[in-house]
């Protein structure tokens, strides 16, 4: 597993710093910095000599370092450019005589590819922060979260992880994130860093991924303590003249520690092992909501410092735009379609009608400013014969807007034929309950008061309840419609963790990890399937060199 992607610490806000020269001497002037950044500020500074350069200014603390991006991405590219017996390697492998001069040829060209593009990445995509935001970050955790043994100064860092499908066959790729949740860039590409990439067919559970994750809990551990390791993982000493042996015992940036744990449901239950699952009678890993009680035993990463259960968190993404509001889209647009609100059900053919269902959902987000991208719906995408229930399977974001299109159409309807309807009230209710449920969400802080999250809480609760009423209705005329899954379970869990630790969980949801995802598999599906997963992490470095890619 090659180094932790450098994240620099935080910028400083005080002092002065004059521009880093390249010589011994230093730079001087009356350098002023308001921003905090590690540039020149209002007086002049002087570069001279070659070699090591000091860095000094007015302000009496020395300003922090910040790693740029050339410097992150060399960090993880000496692990790969110092495998450079892949002769060797290749001889004492399986592979065929014909194809090892192929293979060669092609590992040589990524990694000289790798190493122009890494000199080629500009200063400006450097990963910073500010210290006001570092500051604030664990003044609220030390309020409101259970105890952390990191300072002050370390940088937080998020784990994820997903497998998804990377060709029309079906085979699917393992891939795990790291992020920095204080670092915020303006593409979602150079916010996720994938770190393992792995085939699901080459994967036999715990056996293959557990000791990815205990050199995982070894890497976060070396990055706590703020000191580049002088042996492995397994206690191993470094090469004589390698890039870490180099490193050994050298001081990092900063420290580092772990505070988040993205994923979807089944992605904990694979990584910890739970016994507690969508699938199991024990259906909350977080409370009673099951018929035994008692904590279960948890992955390697749990001998993480500062490791604790509350960083697993549920995705309010795959709880409600790919759960809930499945479920409720599908239930209200056919009570719509019943009603012949998007034509005569005699006359028309469903498909026909998703047909004018589709048009009017585009031209409602045209009306209203709504960005959209969504294809035709077809009689495939509601499920009508699933066995769990009808369920409209929409992108996560369009599902998010459908349904306040739902709600329009409802209330539409109702001031046409008035509220004699008992059963589109209903539907009314829930559908506009999940959408104002996420425009607040999506107008609140990271950091909630009080106030806002017990708002999220009983809007929730509301929407829920509505929901259970519908289900009680439909279950009564043996319809399978609002259909009552664990992940509803999962909504309220979420409302409950931001009620008591006043976080929003638009912030820990898995939007950014599934873009990386998407990336991270289109680059899969254009490497040579030898050495694929090493090819796939090389090309992943080099399209890191610039946002246009």
């Amino acid at each position: 597993m090659p180094d932790m992607p450098s994240a620099p610490g935080p910028v400083s806000c005080g002092g002065g710093g004059g521009k880093q020269g390249k010589g011994k001497g230093k730079a001087k002037g009356k350098a002023k910095n308001q921003g905090g950044s590690n540039t020149k500020g209002d007086g002049k500074g002087e570069n001279k000599g070659k070699g090591k350069g000091k860095n000094k200014g007015e302000g009496d603390e020395e300003q922090p370092k910040v790693k740029t991006a050339t410097q992150a991405m060399k960090t993880a590219a000496d692990q790969i450019l110092e495998c450079r017996s892949w002769e060797s390697t290749l001889a004492s492998s399986d592979t065929p005589p014909a194809l090892r001069s192929a293979i060669l040829v092609d590992v040589t060209k990524f990694v000289d590819a790798l190493e122009n593009a890494r000199k080629d990445v500009e200063d400006k995509h450097g990963i910073v922060f500010s210290q006001e935001d570092l500051a604030g970050f664990w003044a609220h955790w030390r309020q409101h979260m259970p105890p952390h043994p990191a300072t002050d100064l370390h940088v937080p860092v998020g784990l994820a992880g997903d497998d998804t499908q990377y060709n029309l066959a079906g085979a699917k790729l393992i891939v795990n994130l790291l992020s920095f949740p204080l670092y915020n860039p303006a593409s979602s590409k150079l916010c996720r860093w994938p770190y393992f990439v792995l085939r699901y067919e080459l994967s036999i559970g715990e056996r293959t991924l557990d000791p990815i994750w205990r050199v995982a809990a070894w890497s976060l551990n070396i990055a706590f303590t703020g000191v580049h390791p002088a042996r492995g993982p397994c206690g191993e000493a470094w090469p004589k003249g390698s890039a870490r042996a180099k490193l050994a015992d050298k001081k990092m940036p900063c420290s580092y520690t772990l505070t988040e744990l993205r994923g979807d449901w089944k992605y904990h239950r694979e990584t910890f092992g739970l016994k507690r699952h969508y699938n199991a009678n024990a259906i909350c890993l977080f409370c009673s909501a099951s018929k035994r009680r008692g904590s279960q035993a948890l992955g390697t990463l749990q001998t993480s410092r500062g490791f604790h259960p509350f960083m697993v968190k549920l995705c309010s993404m795959h709880m409600s735009n790919l759960g809930a509001l499945q479920w409720v889209n599908a239930g209200v647009l056919l009570g719509l379609l019943e009603r012949g609100f998007f034509g005569d059900p005699v006359r028309l053919p469903l498909g026909q009608r998703l047909q004018i269902v589709t048009i009017r959902f585009r031209r409602w987000c045209s009306i209203h400013g709504v960005l959209q991208s969504q294809p035709f719906l077809t009689v495939g995408m509601l499920h009508l014969s699933s066995p769990q229930g009808p369920e409209l399977t929409l992108k996560a974001y369009h599902g998010r807007v459908f349904v306040q299109f739902m709600a329009a159409c409802c209330q539409a309807l109702l001031q046409q034929c008035g509220n004699n309807d008992d059963e589109l009230v209903l539907l009314q209710a829930v559908s506009h309950g999940f959408a104002s449920w996420h425009l607040r969400l999506e107008a609140f802080p990271r950091v909630l008061t009080y106030g806002q999250a017990r708002e999220l809480r009983t809007s929730m609760d509301e929407n829920l309840r509505v929901y259970k009423l519908l289900a009680t209705r439909h279950s009564a005329a043996g319809s399978l419609r609002f259909p009552l899954r664990p992940k509803l379970h999962g909504l309220q869990e979420i409302c409950y963790f931001m009620e008591q630790h006043l976080i929003s969980c638009r912030f820990w949801h898995t939007f950014r990890d599934e873009d990386a995802m998407g990336f991270t598999k289109r680059v899969c599906r254009r490497v040579h399937k030898g050495l694929l997963e090493v090819r796939t992490l090389c090309r992943l470095l080099m399209r890191y060199r610039s946002e246009e890619h």
